[in-house]
């Protein structure tokens, strides 16, 4: 899940490039791709057997370069744009907030 500070704010035409093992996946976070459709705010990997990713490199629309370096597979991370990764990430929703 990307957050773009600098860029717009739900990240998209930010740029992801993993290497993983001997796969190498790159993805871009667009909006939509037909008339009155939108796609997910998250991009999704498939890394086979591998149990990490070696680097995560990040381009945003700001031109701003983020690397991360030996994150751990399965799990969802959540980026914002010049900040760090932040692993294992649950985000919430407004239907998960309890009622006050």
């Amino acid at each position: 899940k990307l957050e773009g500070s600098k860029s717009n704010r739900d990240g998209y035409g930010a740029k992801v490039q993993l290497p993983a093992g001997d796969l190498v996946s790159s993805q871009s976070l667009i909006s939509g791709i037909g008339y009155f459709s939108t796609n997910a705010k998250e991009l999704y990997f498939g890394l086979g057997q591998n149990k990490q990713i070696d680097e995560l490199k990040v381009t945003w629309p700001s031109g701003e370069i983020q690397n991360f370096n030996k994150i751990a597979s399965n799990q969802t991370v959540y980026i914002v744009e010049g900040g760090i990764l932040h692993p294992n990430t649950t985000m919430l929703r407004a239907k998960n907030i309890p009622k006050k």
